[in-house]
């Protein structure tokens, strides 16, 4: 009996050191992401400082439709121009963490790599919001749909009931 007693402790002391020792872990890092998706602002913030465009000028066309290559062409800025925008403030945020340490080279490489195209597709799609024409849309759409039947997130059972 007083083994499992002292087990008992001991398991609880090492659970409560994990549970203290993630959030000090969290607060070192500072709470940045590392991806650049949306870090600064993200793609909509470049264009829209590229094109002299306000932000919700360029999200309202967005939601008419258009993408932001067609809102590019439209002012008057060809698709390559705009890609090359865009490529350049990133690597400029990509060389801003490597010299600050928060990445290496090699990872910044690796970014750069699969840069071109991911920007490109982003560009040209006249959706908004998440999933859209990807492939892995489908998986997405399922597991929005069970998390939402689990009750998860503002769109659970319980926002339905209301």
């Amino acid at each position: 009996m007083r083994k499992k007693f002292c087990l008992a402790v001991v398991l609880l002391l090492i659970a409560g050191l994990l549970a203290a020792s993630v959030p000090a872990f969290a607060a070192e890092a500072g709470g940045e992401r590392m991806g650049l998706g949306r870090w600064k602002g993200g793609l909509i913030q470049i264009v829209a400082d590229f094109l002299e465009i306000d932000v919700k000028d360029l999200f309202a066309q967005r939601k008419e439709g258009k993408s932001l290559t067609e809102i590019a062409q439209s002012a008057g800025v060809e698709q390559q121009e705009l890609v090359n925008q865009v490529i350049s403030v990133r690597q400029e945020q990509l060389s801003r963490l490597v010299a600050e340490g928060k990445i290496t080279q090699d990872q910044a490489a690796l970014c750069t790599e699969a840069m071109k195209p991911r920007i490109e597709t982003r560009l040209n799609r006249t959706f908004v919001g998440p999933a859209g024409d990807m492939p892995w849309k489908e998986e997405f759409m399922q597991r929005q749909t069970m998390n939402r039947q689990r009750g998860f997130g503002l769109r659970g059972k319980a926002w339905q009931a209301k």
